[in-house]
């Protein structure tokens, strides 16, 4: 941790998308996601709730979530779409 740069502090709230203002925003946002429906192996993943509990899921299609700024970036190489709600 000595050589790495980490957020301390305390958190700033932020309403609206802050992606349009700072293009590499760093931290955790609520997003609209789209997958691409080829993805033989998607990479974001999800809670999902079942009669039994909950799953990890790694889906396709469009849904929303809680996802840390580096996931979303990664997986926009892979064709995934995200709009920060």
């Amino acid at each position: 941790m000595k050589d790495n740069m980490y957020p301390i502090g305390s958190p700033t709230y932020f309403e609206g998308d802050i992606t349009k203002i700072v293009k590499d925003a760093f931290g955790f946002f609520y997003c609209k996601i789209t997958a691409p429906d080829d993805l033989l192996h998607p990479i974001l993943q999800l809670h999902h709730k079942v009669k039994t509990g909950l799953r990890t899921v790694s889906p396709l299609g469009t849904w929303e979530g809680i996802y840390f700024s580096e996931e979303l970036f990664n997986a926009k190489k892979y064709g995934y779409q995200f709009e920060v709600l």
